[in-house]
């Protein structure tokens, strides 16, 4: 059993604020992702600082996306 969701289409919007695996419109594979962070009102990146999400990240370019599963998340204490 995967510890991670299926993938959502981009214009669904999670539910919880945090950290989740996403997929671009440039990305050619399935096996690509980048980290972005969801803030319960839009998307930032950290591809430009490293390790803080402070870059905003247009919804657009938002192919999909996917996070913990709530027992996934409850054993990493995040939920």
């Amino acid at each position: 059993m995967s510890d991670l969701t299926r993938w959502f289409p981009g214009d669904i919007h999670p539910a919880r604020a945090g950290v989740y695996r996403a997929q671009d419109h440039s990305m050619r594979c399935r096996c690509c992702w980048i980290d972005l962070h969801w803030n319960g009102r839009e998307w930032r990146s950290n591809l430009l600082t490293g390790d803080r999400f402070s870059t905003f990240f247009f919804p657009s370019n938002l192919k999909r996306w996917r996070g913990l599963t709530a027992r996934a998340a409850a054993e990493n204490g995040k939920a």
